[in-house]
């Protein structure tokens, strides 16, 4: 069977899923303002917590529409894991701004931004396959940079954890409570990271389970 077989006009579930992964595109990119611009974190943050909770919201309507749905596009199970993936994405990054902002970040470090970036890459990403969802564009090319920015993006977690620890960093209380906060910070970030790599196996598997193959 074919995956793209059923997808030769706009069906309403997929609408919704473009909808919810349009809202977590919105937010990662948010996110990644959040340490370009912490002087701002207090509005982008804000903004986080809206968009965040609309996502949710959507997630209920697509369950909604699922559930009252005879016949689906893809399998029920594949697109339950679509809706409840971006929704973890979009927890996890909520629980990264309030934080921030809970913390009172001022600053924030160059291996930080970057890995800021890597995640709004990301969500942007899988933001690109939804909103293609119904064509046949070819996503050999999407698997495998979605691959390159999770190595990423683990290789930045660990330099961002070991400047930390860096034994030339400053000491005393205000050190040892700012290493504290962004430890918090980072795991957070590692729970994004690994829910946008979560739901990149799921979309790769519903594309191999329907007659797509990566080379």
């Amino acid at each position: 069977m074919n995956f793209f077989s059923f997808t030769t006009k706009a069906n309403p579930i997929f609408e919704l899923l473009k909808e919810q992964a349009s809202i977590t595109g919105e937010t990662g990119a948010l996110l990644s303002r959040v340490f370009e611009h912490p002087e701002e974190s207090a509005d982008t943050c804000r903004k986080i917590n809206e968009t965040t909770r609309e996502g949710e919201s959507k997630t209920y309507d697509i369950l909604v529409k699922i559930n009252k749905t005879m016949i689906t596009p893809i399998d029920r199970g594949d697109l339950f894991a679509l809706a409840y993936g971006m929704e973890e994405i979009l927890k996890t990054i909520r629980g990264i701004s309030g934080r921030f902002g809970l913390f009172e970040i001022s600053k924030t470090t160059e291996t930080s931004r970057e890995l800021g970036k890597n995640l709004a890459v990301m969500t942007g990403k899988i933001k690109t396959w939804l909103e293609n969802i119904e064509s046949k564009t070819p996503m050999e090319e999407w698997a495998d940079n979605i691959d390159e920015q999770l190595e990423k993006s683990d290789l930045l977690l660990r330099l961002g954890l070991g400047e930390l620890f860096d034994k030339e960093a400053a000491s005393g209380a205000s050190a040892v409570l700012n290493t504290i906060q962004w430890i918090q910070i980072y795991d957070r970030m590692e729970l994004t990271v690994e829910s946008c790599g979560k739901l990149s196996r799921v979309i790769e598997g519903i594309l191999i389970r329907n007659g797509w193959k990566k080379h």
